[in-house]
């Protein structure tokens, strides 16, 4: 569970698009960039806290907080009159809210800016020393003298449990209700195992440094239950597994709309609900650059609840059918880094050049109970585990 600062200036919108009901932001400026502070809205989580820090009259305040009711989302959805407002807009980030919960007094910026001086400037320093993936998005700068300042067009930024503390003190009521919280969050956490409600994967969750996963010496938990195939936790690796193929289905079509080819979004399809032994999940289309010309692609899609570093299990059908389509074959290798999709696509030649270890299973049939047929290590049966 995470806590966003949503800064907020217009309060005039109404109905699911009002203040306390959701928060939004258009997809791209007008530069056609996609700022941080605005795509950060797909980030959050159901259950995530927003806590709202009204900047009105110069004179910024946190006023209260919201609960997400869902994760947040792209949508072609505009609010009402917004068209007309912004004609270039066609997709939004918005992420929708409830229990909103009005502090007994707002909590001037300023007044936390002048006590929390030395507090929020050492913060500063040193989340800017930190790698650019470790870095927080922050809601505030300081300036060439010194002093504090709104950052311009931080919408919605990130926090922690150390900014927190700085922000509102241990003994606020805030925290206090933040800590329960957490302990709550951890607790369902727990009992569904850590697996998203959806998976969303954008281009800037693609990690485009090669990987190789490491031989795990345990049993990772896969997404795959076709016949053959090892499982360790069925329910939950299924689960997991078709959210991981949805994120996929959904991003290569996407991608294609993006790419102003909507002609080709209906040849993307999920094959493995209908043929689990085709050997592949997904076929879409490669784009052929510079012409009106595609290809079609195989993708085959391996979601793990671990790092990146861990292995995934591969079957001899699938390794099988990347061999005879080694063209026109890719891997999308989905895992969680704080518990935010990350993934990587693998070609045929990557994914061959990683270390294979074969497993070997025996299974043996004897009579039990007069019924009872007893299964333990019989025929061959070779799984890939890479």
């Amino acid at each position: 569970m995470k806590v966003y600062i949503e800064m907020r200036k217009k309060l005039n919108r109404t109905g699911v698009w009002a203040f306390k009901k959701s928060a939004w932001a258009d997809e791209k400026d007008k530069g056609g960039h996609k700022p941080v502070f605005w795509s950060k809205i797909k980030e959050i989580r159901k259950g995530d806290i927003i806590f709202h820090l009204e900047h009105k009259n110069k004179d910024p305040k946190f006023i209260g907080y919201s609960i997400a009711s869902e994760d947040g989302y792209i949508t072609n959805c505009l609010p009402p009159g917004y068209e007309k407002e912004q004609p270039n807009v066609k997709e939004i980030f918005k992420v929708d809210l409830s229990q909103y919960t009005q502090l007994l007094e707002p909590i001037r910026l300023y007044d936390i800016f002048d006590s929390k001086k030395k507090e929020l400037v050492d913060y500063y320093k040193q989340n800017a020393s930190l790698r650019k993936r470790e870095k927080l998005n922050l809601f505030y700068d300081i300036k060439k003298t010194g002093e504090l300042e709104c950052h311009r067009g931080a919408y919605i930024s990130d926090t922690n449990d150390k900014l927190i503390q700085i922000i509102f003190g241990v003994d606020s009521e805030f925290y206090k209700y933040y800590l329960n919280s957490i302990k709550t969050h951890d607790t369902k956490d727990k009992k569904s195992g850590n697996i998203p409600d959806e998976i969303i994967l954008s281009d800037s969750d693609e990690e485009k440094e090669l990987h190789f996963p490491r031989e795990n010496k345990g049993k990772p938990s896969e997404g795959k239950t076709r016949k053959g195939e090892y499982n360790s936790n069925d329910s939950k690796n299924k689960e997991l597994g078709n959210k991981g193929e949805k994120a996929v289905l959904d991003y290569e079509r996407r991608k294609l709309k993006e790419s102003n080819r909507k002609d080709l979004i209906g040849m993307v399809e999920l094959v493995s609900g209908k043929n689990d032994m085709a050997g592949y999940d997904i076929k879409s289309v490669s784009l052929i650059e510079g012409s009106d010309n595609y290809k079609i692609k195989y993708i085959e899609v391996k979601t793990t609840d671990t790092n990146k570093q861990d292995g995934f299990y591969m079957s001899d059908g699938e390794l099988n059918f990347a061999d005879k389509n080694k063209d026109d074959y890719c891997l999308y290798r989905i895992y969680f880094i704080k518990k935010q999709a990350k993934f990587h696509v693998y070609n045929y030649k990557e994914l061959r050049n990683m270390d294979k270890i074969a497993r070997k299973y025996e299974v043996k049939f004897m009579k039990k109970m007069a019924s009872t047929l007893e299964a333990s290590c019989l025929s061959k049966h070779t799984e890939d585990i890479l």
